[in-house]
């Protein structure tokens, strides 16, 4: 008795939703239309426009232990202390390099072309958008206001416009700008490639100048010891006329002559090593190989798509939301 009951209700409310779905299908359809037409108006005209242009770089070489390249790269960087740097790969050093606050804020002061304001720039300008902002007073010294200027521009920076990873196994490392026009990405990617190059270039020379200072000092100290070595030697032999006519005397001469002569060598062989360090400009090891090159982006950055899909999906749910809603009131008046 009971299912024969529940029969005509199940088909009354299912009559009801195909004539509330007959009835609201074309509803539906504006609502759903009117949300995408919404998002796109707001994509084409409101939202801001955004390039992507990326490049893969890789390091030419083999690890390098702390003490070796690790030390040059805090000293001439001021990056943090060599804690965990241990046999790191210049690759690695890259990778913390661009991912550093230091990078970040060098960059921001680099000026790139805007076409909104029809000049040269510094980049944290144009990330704020605000080519009238100063950040520094009468005595070229930075406010606490355009501390804050800064590290907005900086933040905007390492959170939106760039990206980097690198692959682990390859040490291969891809990196990515995104900026409202196509050149500024390009630029942005460039200077971001030169930037590496130089730091590396810097920490060649530095690490030239750490061997350099070091042979200097042992070539110094090698000379004092042969100039004394050679006193040594000339006195004994003034002091000792007949050491023909002593074995033991000329067992000591003998002495005195082979460490005349080990000083003798170690002086040209530092000398040889001197000049060597100081015909060394780059060291070959910390190469940086561009795998691929930054280009400038055709196209708009993808996210423009998802955005309008997502508008699309907002429409469909308020639309299925409706159709329920209309239901639900239905029922109620049933």
């Amino acid at each position: 008795m009971n299912n024969h009951s529940s029969e005509p209700y199940t088909n009354i409310k299912t009559n009801i939703f195909f004539l509330v779905f007959k009835s609201e299908i074309n509803t539906s359809v504006k609502i759903t239309s009117l949300f995408t037409v919404f998002g796109l108006i707001f994509l084409l005209f409101f939202y801001p426009a955004s390039f992507k242009s990326s490049a893969t770089i890789v390091h030419n070489g083999s690890s390098m232990n702390s003490s070796q390249f690790a030390s040059g790269l805090i000293s001439s960087l001021g990056l943090p202390g060599s804690s965990g740097m241990s046999s790191t790969s210049p690759s690695e050093i890259s990778f913390q390099i661009l991912k550093s606050h230091s990078f970040a804020n060098d960059i921001l002061f680099i000026k790139f072309y805007y076409p909104k304001f029809e000049k040269k720039i510094e980049l944290f300008k144009i990330l704020l958008d605000d080519e009238k902002i100063q950040i520094f007073d009468k005595d070229n010294k930075m406010t606490n206001e355009g501390r804050e200027h800064i590290y907005s521009a900086k933040k905007l920076f390492l959170e939106e416009s760039f990206s980097v990873e690198k692959n682990r196994i390859t040490n291969v490392i891809n990196f990515s700008i995104v900026s409202p026009e196509a050149n500024l990405s390009y630029n942005i990617a460039n200077a971001t490639i030169d930037y590496l190059n130089n730091r590396f270039n810097e920490i060649d020379i530095f690490r030239s100048k750490q061997k350099k200072d070091f042979l200097d000092i042992r070539l110094k100290k090698i000379e004092e010891e042969l100039l004394i070595i050679e006193k040594n030697y000339i006195d004994f032999k003034n002091q000792n006329k007949l050491i023909i006519q002593s074995p033991l005397l000329q067992m000591k001469e003998k002495a005195l002559s082979r460490e005349v002569d080990l000083h003798t060598f170690l002086l040209s062989s530092l000398r040889q090593q001197l000049e060597l360090v100081e015909m060394e400009v780059y060291d070959q090891i910390n190469e940086l190989a561009v795998i691929s090159y930054p280009e400038i982006p055709a196209y708009r950055d993808n996210r423009r798509i998802f955005l309008l899909i997502g508008f699309f999906v907002l429409g469909l749910l308020a639309s299925i939301t409706n159709i329920f809603r209309i239901l639900l009131f239905a029922e109620k008046k049933t």
